[in-house]
């Protein structure tokens, strides 16, 4: 035997605000965690020249330089550190010389704005300092450019920051072309960088 109970009205109010209470919540809950999402994937990548691997597994160890430690992903070229970046992602070069040729930043992770988590900055490790050398390894399909991205169309590059860098050797025996970087529109950010 089934037996009903009815409610009265104020119960049937009372039972509609908190339902529209758990609604406003939940609804908070998931907007909230969609804009931390957003940004908290930006990462600090790192760039080591002296290692024999990548460390693709959060193991880097930035006192050690190796594949021992906790601190974030590391590559051993500047070309495989950009590729792993995603919008907001910082990517530090430890001391020394890249030559690597052309340096292509890729226009899929370009950032939004340049507020903190939108935009992307490639530096030398503080208290280091990065050369990328371009001297005989660029072409002229690269237009004798060290780094950036001077393809056209599609070439255009936004919100990205450069900080504490020293490009040198662009240009090509193949082509008249060169640059320390290349690539149209932006906005970039140039600071305390040397490009000759």
């Amino acid at each position: 035997m089934l037996r009903y109970k009815l409610c009265n009205t104020d119960t049937i109010t009372r039972m509609e605000d908190h339902a529209m209470s758990l609604v406003k919540t939940y609804s908070l809950t998931i907007i909230f965690s969609a804009l931390l999402f957003s940004f908290a994937h930006a990462a600090n990548i790192y760039v080591d020249k002296t290692l024999s691997s990548d460390c693709t597994k959060g193991n880097y160890s930035i006192a050690n330089r190796n594949c021992s430690g906790s601190d974030g992903n590391a590559y051993n070229t500047v070309q495989r550190g950009l590729n792993a970046m995603r919008v907001g992602d910082h990517l530090y070069l430890r001391g020394g010389t890249y030559r690597e040729g052309h340096i292509r930043i890729p226009t899929t992770i370009n950032g939004r704005s340049w507020n903190d988590g939108q935009y992307n900055l490639i530096a030398s490790y503080p208290g280091e300092w990065a050369i990328l050398d371009g001297k005989g390894t660029l072409s002229a399909a690269d237009r004798g450019t060290v780094m950036g991205n001077p393809g056209f169309p599609g070439g255009t590059l936004s919100y990205w920051k450069f900080e504490r860098l020293e490009i040198t050797g662009g240009g090509s025996t193949e082509t008249d072309q060169c640059a320390g970087f290349w690539a149209p529109y932006g906005p970039f950010w140039f600071r305390l960088c040397y490009i000759h």
